[in-house]
Order: C-alpha cells, then structure tokens, then sequence
C-alpha cells in the first residue's frame, strides 16, 4: 500500500471497525455517476449507502469540512432526484489512520447555493 495514503485507509478501515453495520449499509453504488439533463449538469458522487436506514450520499475527504462540501453534495442529491429523499455526509479521514469524523450537512441554502454557481457557470460559458 502506498505510504501516502496508507493511514486513510487506515482511518476508513477504523471508521467501519467503529459503526455498527446497521447504522452504514452499503448500496452498490460507489464512484456513480450521476446526470442532471435539464439543469446540464454531471458529478460523481464517491458513495451512496444507508445511515439509520436513510438514503444518504456520502463524500470521502482528506481535508477538514468546508462549507462548500454541502453544496458539492446538493448537486449529487439533485441530480439523483433526490433532494428531499437523501442525507449529505462528507466522510473526513485521518492521514494518521485515527477515526475519521462523519459530518452531516444540513443547510436548506446549499441547494440554492449550488444553482446560483451553476448559473453563473453556464453565464460564462455563454449557456
């Protein structure tokens, strides 16, 4: 294993040691793509499990939270149509192999968030 990322792996390894199998379920989907036809617009989402049997969409990190990793997350959820039937996680894994923290995100606003950047994005791509 790489030693440059051999203590993430370490903390995911920790992560599932550490949550019992009824709180994270895998779904198969995992690195899906995802297409949102009328708003132009693709992603890949890194995981898409079930957390206290919720539909939930789930973001690896390296780094520390960041609001806009909640927005990243609202275009996952809404390109899957499922803006009201998913939870947002990122997953923030540990270089030192330690328990990562799973950090939910809630805000309402990142859905409007990440339609004002898309607009904008589509502005200047002459869209």
């Amino acid at each position: 294993l790489d030693p440059q990322i051999e203590g993430y792996v370490r903390s995911y390894i920790s992560f599932r040691q550490a949550t019992p199998y009824y709180i994270i379920q895998n779904v198969d989907n995992i690195e899906q793509r995802v297409y949102h036809a009328r708003l132009g617009y693709a992603g890949t989402l890194d995981r898409e499990v079930l957390v206290n049997q919720c539909h939930s969409i789930v973001d690896y990190k390296s780094g520390q939270p960041e609001p806009w990793h909640g927005v990243q997350l609202a275009g996952y959820a809404d390109a899957k149509e499922g803006r009201h039937k998913y939870k947002r996680f990122g997953l923030y894994l540990r270089g030192d192999g330690g328990l990562p923290k799973l950090e939910p995100y809630k805000n309402g606003k990142d859905f409007q968030r990440f339609y004002s950047a898309l607009d904008i994005y589509h502005f200047k791509n002459g869209n």
